[in-house]
C-alpha cells in the first residue's frame, strides 16, 4: 500500500505499464546470446546507423553475418518476449547507473532461467519464488515469482525498523 495516494494540489492520478529497459553493453553480440538464452527472448529487429547519421532497421531476415558483409556495425539490438521489450545498445552510460532489473514472471520461469544461466553470470540469492544475479555485463537482475508488486523488505520479510 503506498504512503501517501496524494500526488499533489491540482493533479490527476494516472495508471502506468512497463514499456521497455534499454541497456548499455560493452559488446553486443555477447550481450544478444546471453539474454537471449536466459530469459528465452527473440530479436525483435537490429539496428545501425547510417552515412546519414540516422538509425535505420536491417531487413527482417538479416543477421550479423549480413552486416559483417556490407561492413554495416550494429549498434542497437531490441530483444523481446511477451509483454519484456530489452533494447541493448553498443557502448557505456554517459550518466547515471541501473541498481537493479526486476522482472515478475511464474515460479516455474524462474527456475528455467537459473537453469539457463551460464558460469559467468553471478547468482546472489536464489530461493523459492526469487532469483536475484549479476550478469556478465554487470547488470542485476531480480526476478520475482508472485504478484505483488514492488514490496517493502517489511511486507517480503518482516524486516521492520525499529522506532
Amino acid at each position: 500500500m503506498p504512503v501517501s495516494e496524494d500526488a499533489g494540489p491540482g493533479s490527476t492520478l494516472m495508471s502506468y505499464s512497463f514499456g521497455h529497459l534499454a541497456l548499455f553493453v560493452d559488446d553486443l553480440r555477447q550481450a544478444e546470446a546471453f539474454y537471449r538464452q536466459t530469459f528465452g527472448l527473440e530479436v525483435m529487429f537490429r539496428e545501425a546507423i547510417d552515412e546519414d547519421g540516422v538509425w535505420g532497421t536491417l531487413p527482417t531476415g538479416q543477421g550479423w553475418d549480413s552486416a559483417d558483409e556490407a561492413a554495416i556495425e550494429i549498434g542497437m539490438v531490441a530483444l523481446g518476449r511477451d509483454r519484456l521489450v530489452l533494447p541493448i545498445f553498443a557502448g557505456r552510460p554517459s550518466k547515471g547507473t541501473i541498481l537493479e532489473i526486476g522482472v515478475s514472471t511464474s515460479p516455474e520461469e524462474i527456475e528455467a532461467i537459473r537453469s539457463r544461466l551460464p558460469a559467468e553470470a553471478v547468482v546472489q540469492s536464489h530461493e523459492h519464488h526469487d532469483l536475484i544475479f549479476e550478469d556478465p555485463f554487470g547488470f542485476t537482475w531480480h526476478i520475482n515469482g508472485t504478484d505483488d508488486g514492488f514490496l517493502s523488505n517489511g511486507e517480503i520479510a518482516g524486516h521492520w525498523l525499529n522506532l
